[in-house]
């Protein structure tokens, strides 16, 4: 075990966690790398030899600006927005020819009776009125309202005042002070 082994451990983070190893005695220390090497089952390594690390053969990468571009490709940008569709779009040659095909003789032959048939399944349109479609729209209920019997009776009453109205209305217009008119 070399000088410089110990100097390191003294110096390396567990020895900065554990202040008590900073202090002990250099053949404590010794007595440890080894019991440590032994344990790992690395040999032990002749002082004399030339010391060797990942650290001394590690070479830098070269800086990013020297470094080529992944992607010559420009970035997107097109002029108008045709340019942008082509630059999007699938080249011809890739595309499907059988799908989406408006002008094949079968499906347009399919659309033509698919459409006659439900064009035969309709019913006639017949444009509402305004009254009809105030009577289709009108929601006749609410959180208080009342039940089909109540709006009846009301109905019923309303029609039998305005024809007790009515009738008195006739009277008047058929007698003049007490005398009945011809």
């Amino acid at each position: 075990v070399m000088d410089e082994d110990i100097k390191l451990f003294k110096t390396t983070l567990l020895a900065r966690r554990f202040p008590g190893l900073r202090d002990m005695a250099d053949e404590h220390i010794k007595q440890l790398i080894l019991a440590d090497r032994k344990a790992t089952g690395r040999r032990q390594e002749d002082p004399r030899a030339a010391r060797t690390s990942p650290k001394t053969e590690f070479n830098p990468p070269p800086p990013k600006r020297d470094m080529q571009p992944l992607t010559t490709q420009p970035p997107f940008s097109p002029i108008n927005p045709t340019q942008a569709k082509d630059s999007v779009r699938r080249p011809w040659a890739e595309c499907a020819l059988g799908m989406g095909n408006p002008y094949d003789g079968d499906t347009q032959a399919f659309r033509v009776d698919k459409h006659s048939d439900d064009a035969k399944n309709r019913a006639p349109f017949i444009p509402t009125c305004t009254a009809e479609a105030k009577t289709t729209i009108a929601v006749d209920y609410y959180l208080y309202s009342p039940d089909a019997e109540t709006k009846a009776g009301e109905r019923d009453t309303i029609r039998a005042r305005g024809a007790a109205h009515k009738e008195a209305l006739r009277e008047l217009g058929t007698t003049r002070r007490g005398k009945t008119l011809v």
